[in-house]
């Protein structure tokens, strides 16, 4: 995230990871990430460690259920407990098993079980957590590029009326009074113009880590990157 490599590169010692990185804001005030809320949310589910952890942790409670239920029914068919439902970007839960009453009655399987769903609920609130976050870095970051934009036609506008009272000021049109309000009037919308782009690249830094991804330039390009994503990851 451009937070965490500003901040490292601030300090002493850096690593040959951190002094490689290419730390410039290629379009940052002037394009927009267009990216559907829908992509980032996927993005999110698919990149955020806590995400995986408790999808890793459910799996592990879901394949006790299965374990346990095996031993009384050896010849079951055991599944995946979870999967990536591609059409809502979002991970899937599979909870449903059918098992015969006797074994049920077991107190393996119903402790088994307990785990499972404590795992699930938790993996929920996981997830839930994830999108939300999410959805409200996504808006913060379209809001700051609307404050950037006018921003920036506001400071065009007073450039121009600068420029304009500069020529009336030396055609004997405009005072000097005139000439020195418009310039601290330019001045004003340029200081405007560079807190609303100090905004964006903040509001930038805060989606990149609700989604653990950067979101522009080369993410391939960065040290360590390949070796750093998961198999499962990568195939996404």
């Amino acid at each position: 995230m451009f937070r965490w490599a500003i901040a490292s590169c601030g300090t002493g010692g850096r690593s040959p990871a951190v002094r490689n990185m290419r730390l410039s804001f290629p379009g940052v005030e002037t394009t927009v990430f267009a990216s559907s809320d829908n992509e980032l949310r996927g993005l999110a589910l698919r990149n955020r460690l806590d995400v995986h952890r408790k999808l890793l942790e459910f799996g592990a409670a879901d394949a006790d259920v299965k374990l346990a239920v095996a031993a009384q029914n050896p010849d079951i068919v055991l599944g995946p407990g979870y999967a990536w439902n591609q059409g809502d970007n979002t991970w899937s839960l599979a909870v449903g098993l059918s098992v015969p009453s006797a074994a049920r009655a077991t107190a393996a399987i119903r402790e088994a079980e307990a785990r499972r769903e404590l795992a699930a609920q938790l993996f929920m609130a996981v997830q839930t957590g994830a999108i939300a976050d999410t959805e409200r870095a996504a808006v913060q970051y379209h809001l700051a590029h609307d404050r950037v934009a006018a921003a920036l036609q506001q400071a065009r506008i007073q450039e121009e009326q600068q420029a304009r009272v500069g020529r009336q000021f030396d055609a004997g049109a405009a005072d000097r009074l005139q000439r020195v309000t418009a310039q601290l009037e330019a001045l004003a919308t340029r200081a405007a113009l560079h807190a609303a782009q100090a905004e964006i690249r903040q509001s930038l830094a805060q989606l990149e880590d609700a989604v653990q991804r950067p979101l522009f330039g080369d993410f391939e390009s960065l040290p360590g990157a390949g070796a750093s994503r998961s198999p499962e990851v990568s195939r996404q």
